[in-house]
Order: C-alpha cells, then sequence, then structure tokens
C-alpha cells in the first residue's frame, strides 16, 4: 500500500509539473517571447536579437549550397578547418547540425523566406537520397572499433606499404573529411576479404539455428503482448522534451530525473520494437537449411546482403590485434564480437 501511494504521488507531481511547464510556454508564447531553451545559431541569449556575425556564416552556407551547388560536407569541413564560429553545445561543426539549422523556421528571418523554402525542399525532397551513397562494402558501418574510448564505425578504405599491392580493408578513420562524419581512432584495421567471409559463416550459422526460429517465435510473441503504438511513443518524446525544460533548474527533483530516464528508456525498446515489425515475418521466411541460405546469398546484391545483417546483427566489434601481430596475420575470427539483434 505505501509503494502505492508513493506511485501515485509521484504521477500527480508528474502531471502537475507538465500543466505547469505547458502553461509556462503558453505564456512566454502569448507574451511574444522564446517559450526557453538554448538559443539558436544566429541568435542571442534573449532568443530575439540577431548576432550578425553567425548571420553572415548561415547566409555563407545558404549561397555555396543554393547557388554554387556544394555538398553540405563540404562547407562543414571548410568551416571547421578555417576555425569559423562553432554551433552550440559542441566544437566543430557537423552535417546534421548545420542542415537542423538551416530547417528551423526561426532561421527564414535571418537568411530570407525564399531561401528557407528552396532549402526546406531541397532538404526533405522525395528524391534526395537522405543517407548519402549507397555502401559499396558489405561491413562498412556494421563493423564498430573495440579500442577503449572509441567504438566509432569502421569503412572500407585502401591500405598497402612500401612493394606491396594495395589491399581493401575496414579501417576506424580518424576526424577528416564528409562533415565531421569520421570520428574514430584511426588504429584499428581489419581485413575487408577475410571480415566479410567470417560474417558470412556466422550470418548461416546462426540462422540455420533452431535456437534462431525459436527467438523469432519469442519475440513475435512479446511484441504482439505488449503492443505499443507510434502516438504513445509520440507522448513519450514530447513528455521528455517537457522535463528536459524543468531539469537544468533548481526545480528539477529525483522523482523528475527518474521519470527521465525510464521514458528514454521506454521510447528505446518502444522504437527498437517498432522498427523490427516489418522485417520479423521476413526472417521468419527466410530459408533455413544451409544449402538454399548459402545459395540465396549467393544471388544477393550487397545492399540486399546488408539489410539481412542489419535485421539480425546490433553491430560487430573489432578488437585491437594482438601485440607483435599485424592485422594480415592476425586470426580475424578472434577478434571479431558480434551482438545479435535475435
Amino acid at each position: 500500500m505505501f509503494l502505492t501511494l508513493l506511485a501515485a504521488f509521484a504521477e500527480f507531481e508528474r502531471e502537475l509539473n507538465r500543466e505547469r511547464v505547458t502553461a509556462g510556454k503558453a505564456r512566454m508564447i502569448a507574451e511574444g517571447k522564446h517559450p526557453g531553451g538554448p538559443s539558436m545559431f544566429g541568435y542571442a541569449p534573449d532568443h530575439e536579437t540577431v548576432l550578425e556575425d553567425e548571420a553572415e556564416q548561415l547566409r555563407e552556407a545558404v549561397r555555396r549550397l543554393l547557388e554554387d551547388g556544394e555538398p553540405v560536407s563540404r562547407v562543414i569541413d571548410d568551416w571547421n578547418a578555417r576555425g569559423a564560429l562553432r554551433p552550440r553545445r559542441s566544437d566543430r561543426w557537423r552535417v546534421t547540425q548545420l542542415r537542423r539549422v538551416l530547417l528551423n523556421p526561426r532561421v527564414a528571418p535571418i537568411i530570407g523566406e525564399d531561401a528557407h523554402g528552396r532549402l526546406v525542399r531541397m532538404f526533405t525532397g522525395r528524391n534526395r537520397q537522405q543517407l548519402g551513397r549507397p555502401a559499396e562494402h558489405l561491413l562498412s558501418g556494421i563493423l564498430r572499433c573495440g579500442r577503449e574510448h572509441c567504438g566509432q564505425p569502421l569503412y572500407g578504405a585502401h591500405k598497402g606499404g612500401q612493394g606491396q599491392p594495395p589491399q581493401l580493408v575496414y579501417r576506424c578513420k580518424k576526424l577528416a573529411g564528409s562533415g565531421g562524419r569520421f570520428r574514430g581512432c584511426g588504429s584499428t584495421v581489419v581485413s575487408m576479404a577475410r571480415a566479410d567471409a567470417w560474417v558470412e559463416e556466422a550470418f548461416i550459422a546462426a540462422v540455420c539455428a533452431e535456437e534462431f526460429t525459436e527467438a523469432l517465435n519469442r519475440r513475435r510473441a512479446e511484441l504482439l503482448a505488449g503492443e505499443v503504438t507510434v502516438a504513445q511513443v509520440e507522448e513519450w518524446r514530447e513528455e521528455i522534451e517537457e522535463l528536459e525544460q524543468v531539469l537544468p533548474t533548481r526545480f528539477a527533483a529525483d522523482v523528475h530525473r527518474q521519470r527521465h530516464a525510464e521514458l528514454q528508456r521506454l521510447v528505446r525498446q518502444a522504437t527498437a520494437g517498432l522498427m523490427q515489425r516489418p522485417g520479423l515475418q521476413a526472417l521468419l521466411d527466410l530459408p533455413k537449411s544451409e544449402g538454399k541460405l548459402r545459395a540465396a546469398w549467393a544471388g544477393w546484391t550487397i545492399r540486399e546482403r546488408r539489410l539481412w545483417l542489419k535485421r539480425v546483427l546490433e553491430h560487430v566489434t573489432v578488437l585491437p590485434a594482438p601485440p607483435g601481430t599485424h592485422h594480415r596475420g592476425s586470426d580475424v575470427g578472434a577478434r571479431l564480437d558480434p551482438k545479435w539483434r535475435i
């Protein structure tokens, strides 16, 4: 009974807090003020005064994107290289940060309504490639660096020494080019051919195992039993945003922090569940005999193989090569540590 009362009080406090936050935002909007949060790039902390130096930097980006046709990544690389004004809460510009700023309706008075509309159409158009060019290598972005304090994705690259022919490898790339996309340590390398072969065998062995079908059936039952709608997830996200307005203030209490952490956990779980539903039946329909699955794998394109791998794998961690060994002479199987979704 005591625990029930505590839960009831916590829920009551949450509802009161939500009402106070909503009412405060509505009052500030009615008074013509910004509803809170950090100021956007281009505006002073009062959310109203335009900072001309930052505004000019945004106008430069618009000119280069719309008039010169440059990609966002080239603008970002140039800004980072020459030490241009930095974004809020970050020491470097990244593609997603600039895109988010330029799509914000509040930037329209700075860059012009027409330019803002053109940018919105450019970034959100149906024909626009949202994730860059398709991956050319099977495990690009699926492999992760296993070095301490890194954990960044590995991508395909060429490696060759003096008197040796170039070899295709997966490498943890350092921060250089591509709009700040690469942020790795630059130390972890693994042979592409051997890593691809090992992951192919691991995929076939996993799918053909009896435990795989049993796990899929359990997962389907869990999804059907714990039905979570997209609308529910959006409500949780709204509540998270409201709590994030309160947490930095002196009014924040432990109950708010606990609720914030719980909501983030629920959103992660629900999002993962909602994303798995479309591919769940496809995984159940995969051939379970080794011969048929190998034949199917051989007929798939790189894009199709990557799609199937991502349905069963979170990622594969690449551990550093043992001391005294070169990546070509290391045991690749001993260095790869897969994390399965199923």
